[in-house]
Formats: C-alpha cells, sequence, structure tokens
C-alpha cells in the first residue's frame, strides 16, 4: 500500500472510538480510515444523533439529537456503535481544533463487525457513507481488477489493488490471444478503460473486505450513472455474476475430473487384459458376465 498525503475530502464518515474528552464539545477520537489504517484527531463536535436504523438520515424520522452530557451513559451500551462524520474547519479551529464531527450512534446489527480492517463483508444495511471514498484510477489491469488511488481523508491517500465485487470476466493473462474467452477479456477491459475515461477517471468506491490475493473487493460508483461499474459490466455481456460462474467452474471440474478417472479405468483396463492374453473388450465381457452372476446369485 502506498501512502501519499493531499487537501482533505469535505465529508467523511468513520468507525469511532473517544479517546479523551476534553470538554462538553471538544473530544480527542480515534478514527478507522478503513485499509488497516486509524488515526487521533482532535475535533469539535457539532452534534450528537442516535439513530434507529444504519441509515444515517436525519430526515426520515430514526434519529433522535442528544446532549453532549448524554453522551456518556450511552458508549458502554454494547448494541451501538459510534460513528463519526467529519469536515475541516474552514475559518480555523473551533474550540481549540482543527475539524468538526457529527457524531452518530447506530445499532451494531447495522455494522461488519470489525470494520473495514476486518476481512468480513459489510452488512447489507450498513450507513452508505461508511467505507466509501472518493478514488481515481491508477491503472486498468484487466476487466474487473483495476488499482486506483483513494483519498481516506486526513489529507491521507493510498493506493490499492481493487477486484470489482461479484462480478467475473474473462481472463486475459495466461490465455492463447487466439482463444475467444481472450478476445471477451479485452474487449470489457476497453470497457472499463473507456467508462472510467468518460468519467475523467473519478469515482466513488465502497469497500471493506479483502479476498483473494488480497485485493479489496469493490463496487465502483460513476458520477454519470445510478448503476456501478460492476453491474454495467454484467448488463453489457461483458460479465458474469461471480456465484453463477463458480458453479459453472464446478461443473467443469466434475466433468474433467470423471474424464481423467474414465481415462484411468481405460488405461487399467488395458493393462490387465494384456497380462491375461485378452483384448480389453473380452476383459471388459468377462468382468461384466461375473458381475451379472454375481447379481444373479450363481458363481
Amino acid at each position: 500500500m502506498t501512502v501519499t498525503d493531499r487537501e482533505h475530502t469535505p465529508l467523511n464518515t468513520y468507525v469511532t472510538e473517544i479517546l479523551e474528552t476534553l470538554d462538553a464539545r471538544t473530544a480527542e477520537l480515534r478514527l478507522d480510515l478503513g485499509f488497516h489504517l486509524t488515526v487521533a484527531r482532535r475535533v469539535g463536535i457539532e452534534r450528537i444523533r442516535v439513530y434507529d436504523d444504519g441509515s444515517l438520515n436525519p430526515a426520515d424520522g430514526t434519529a433522535t439529537e442528544i446532549a453532549p452530557s448524554e453522551l456518556a451513559g450511552l458508549l458502554p451500551d454494547q448494541s451501538l456503535h459510534l460513528l463519526a462524520t467529519t469536515r475541516k474547519n474552514s475559518a480555523g479551529k473551533t474550540n481549540g481544533a482543527d475539524w468538526s464531527a457529527d457524531l452518530h450512534l447506530v445499532p451494531s446489527r447495522s455494522m461488519a463487525e470489525g470494520g473495514g480492517n476486518d476481512e468480513t463483508p459489510q452488512h447489507e444495511s450498513a450507513p452508505p457513507a461508511l467505507w466509501r471514498y472518493r478514488a481515481k484510477v491508477g491503472r486498468v489491469i484487466d476487466g474487473d481488477t483495476i488499482d486506483a488511488v483513494i483519498d481516506v481523508g486526513f489529507g491521507i491517500e493510498v493506493t490499492e489493488r481493487l477486484r470489482f465485487k461479484g462480478i467475473q470476466t474473462p481472463e486475459i493473462f495466461g490465455v492463447p490471444t487466439n482463444d475467444p474467452s481472450y478476445q471477451r477479456g479485452k474487449e470489457a477491459k476497453r470497457y472499463v478503460e473507456r467508462r472510467l475515461a468518460d468519467n475523467d477517471g473519478r469515482f466513488l468506491v465502497t469497500t471493506s473486505k479483502r479476498g483473494k490475493w488480497r485485493r479489496w473487493l469493490a463496487d465502483l460508483h460513476l458520477p454519470d450513472t445510478d448503476r456501478t461499474l460492476n453491474d454495467e459490466l454484467i448488463d453489457h455481456g461483458l460479465a458474469t455474476d461471480y456465484d453463477s460462474w463458480l458453479e459453472q467452474r464446478r461443473r467443469r471440474n466434475v466433468v474433467r475430473t470423471a474424464f481423467d478417472i474414465g481415462r484411468d479405468v481405460r488405461e487399467q483396463l488395458a493393462a490387465r487384459a494384456t497380462a491375461d492374453g485378452r483384448t480389453p473388450a473380452q476383459l471388459l465381457r468377462h468382468i461384466v458376465e461375473r458381475f451379472l452372476n454375481m447379481e444373479s446369485g450363481t458363481q
């Protein structure tokens, strides 16, 4: 992972732990940025809300705003997770802090255990702003894998390899260039390159889990559409649903194994027939006759 500094993204939401409460409106927070990174920052607390679900949308009636004095009593509650949405104070320090934060208490059931530092899947009801980052493409590897520079906030960028979650495009490595699947794989790669170029190489990425080969499993959200790039590839016939692809591969492996077993049996049959001075057909007929006699109870 490569880490560089840049201007802080205006709005990010993180799993948070309060390290120290400095006064009613200021605290030292440890923030989980994802990608195995944490930072400690002093923040000015603007508001605190308790949610019935993980939507983080106060307008839908699921949130109750509480006073800072009530927070300490709720933090020991194991059924709640603490999140923070942070922003840089453009007009200088607020309450002695360079950052401001809204704190959110959300039900633990709406969170992935371990958050972005664990290899567990993001729960479907997790807050939509969590584990979602601004990013720009570095390099397109193939139709379902890219290298990206990801803004995790607080002036920090990481360079990571992303594997599009839930899909599989045809391979282009280790495949003969005259193989039809190679051409389909190249077409998928060209589509990804074109769609990213349509958006100046910038997108939002949601990821909280690593998969095989330590790549981050990701949904890519392009600015010019409500569909993820993952879904676009399936819509255009350039990718297969990953679970369907796994099932197809399992079936192919079963057929291949059965063929290999059949080939081994034929080779053993030929060797035994030669040793007995018979043809393989004669030996097979003899084996079948003995089997039928056993079934009928005769010797």
